[in-house]
């Protein structure tokens, strides 16, 4: 990363290699670490003069970021982020879009994930990953990793609701 600036690389070419190793410090379990670096990307696409909030890039930035926050246990957070970003998602490309798919089950996760949540809104949260994987499987197919996220999501809302006992 370092490297890319001195060397005068593109300032999406280093939100690019800057989302890169937020996601590898995901997967080695460094969540604040990644959710920082995350807040950083989402803000440089927001910042650059060619891309915007409703760019596809910024979206997908945003899509890692409520990743990110239901990661680090920040459901109120992520909740409030996504469900934003989900209407802007709604608004440029449609109900229909992978980005609006994948912000519904980042949304759906922010839920299923936290223990405070009454059984009631995690029905309420089934619902729409039932309308989240039909769609899904639809536009995708039913094998595509993202409708296999959303149905694997759809099974642990239930398994969830059955727990807390509604």
């Amino acid at each position: 990363l370092a490297m890319k600036r001195r060397l005068g690389d593109s300032e999406h070419n280093i939100l690019i290699v800057q989302g890169n190793l937020a996601m590898t410090y995901g997967q080695l379990g460094r969540l604040d670490e990644a959710l920082s670096m995350r807040r950083d990307v989402y803000s440089g696409h927001l910042r650059h003069r060619d891309l915007g909030p409703l760019h596809q890039s910024t979206l997908g930035a945003a899509v890692n970021l409520s990743t990110s926050l239901v990661d680090a246990g920040n459901y109120a957070e992520a909740r409030a982020f996504t469900r934003d970003q989900m209407e802007l998602a709604r608004r440029a490309f449609g109900a229909d879009h992978p980005v609006t798919l994948d912000f519904q089950w980042g949304y759906s996760r922010a839920f299923t994930l936290d223990k405070d949540v009454s059984a009631e809104q995690l029905a309420e949260v089934a619902t729409t990953l039932e309308k989240t994987l039909e769609i899904s499987q639809r536009v995708c197919g039913r094998e595509h990793p993202r409708t296999c996220s959303v149905r694997g999501e759809l099974t642990f809302a239930r398994e969830e609701i059955s727990r807390r006992g509604a």
